[in-house]
């Protein structure tokens, strides 16, 4: 009976053992097409290698899919006389926004950033915002921040051990991207919607939260004050919204902006615009511009770029 025990206990560990041995080797697999596809950074799935290992611009856009859809860096490109790209991320937080600028500035300082911070940025609690660790998980090997907000929950460490866990199913997008990335376009990371959804009638009315996140505001005290002290020129911005905004500005959105001025770096805010909220064809849709908004407001945020940077 003993033996019958010690054959099954050695069948498990046998099946333990070819299970971690599996998921480490498809693991370094998967990073190695990882790093191979880090020449193509034409798509959002592959914008956070390029900024850990290639990226070398003197501009640099950081932020979700406002950023990535808002501002062309081929036009401040050619504004500024300095080369720019845009690491805009669709649904795309603030940790992965902070896990990008930090790999940036560890290699190197960019002479300006520019960081869409979205609508409202104090009142979000960063403590729980992780919405974006498992994505940013697949990096821990080159960013060690990555590890510091895993949670400390065992069940949490032991999934985020696995090498092979947080690709899913993004390695046949990664394979897709080695295959087909020589014929894709560089366009410097910028994804313009090129049609209009929006009428009138989709003006709606909402009235943002007022609360500070007192952690929150610290977060982002210490990443903008670290980018400044290196001699980076900081923009934080807000984009356009076809949304009506009840109490706008509120306590919180000015607090941001009295944090930005004692730091020395520039909030240019246009989130309730009129130039915007009066054309609802300059958007795609209520969060979003198109193409011919992008337009615009990239050259109203190079305008403020032009006053303060001189």
């Amino acid at each position: 009976m003993k033996s019958i025990y010690l054959k099954r206990l050695f069948k498990i560990f046998l099946f333990c053992l070819i299970a971690i041995l599996l998921d480490q080797a498809m693991g370094l697999m998967f990073h190695t097409i990882r790093d191979k596809t880090v020449h193509y950074p034409c798509i959002d799935l592959n914008k956070t290698i390029y900024a850990v290992n290639k990226v070398h611009d003197e501009i640099i856009i950081v932020g979700s899919s406002e950023a990535s859809i808002g501002l062309d860096p081929n036009l401040i490109q050619m504004k500024l006389k300095k080369t720019c790209f845009n690491l805009g991320h669709t649904s795309i937080a603030f940790w992965w926004e902070v896990m990008t600028i930090k790999a940036i500035f560890d290699r190197y300082t960019p002479k300006i950033l520019i960081w869409d911070v979205g609508p409202n940025p104090l009142s979000i609690d960063v403590t729980h915002n992780y919405r974006d660790i498992e994505f940013m998980a697949r990096y821990k090997d080159l960013c060690p921040i990555v590890d510091s907000l895993i949670s400390n929950s065992i069940p949490e460490r032991i999934k985020y051990t696995s090498l092979s866990y947080t690709y899913n199913s993004t390695f046949i997008e990664y394979l897709r991207l080695l295959i087909k990335g020589k014929t894709m376009k560089n366009t410097k990371g910028f994804i313009p919607e090129t049609k209009s959804m929006i009428t009138k009638a989709n003006l709606s009315t909402f009235t943002l939260n007022d609360t500070i996140n007192l952690t929150t505001k610290k977060m982002y005290a210490k990443i903008l004050s670290q980018c400044i002290k290196k001699g980076c020129k900081v923009y934080c911005v807000f984009a356009p919204k076809y949304l009506h905004y009840t109490n706008y500005p509120n306590t919180s959105i000015k607090s941001f902006e009295q944090l930005c001025d004692s730091l020395g770096c520039t909030s240019i805010n246009l989130a309730q615009d009129t130039t915007f909220l009066n054309n609802p064809s300059y958007f795609y849709e209520n969060y979003h511009l198109n193409k011919k908004g992008a337009e615009i407001y990239t050259h109203m945020v190079l305008d403020s770029i032009e006053h303060n940077f001189n």
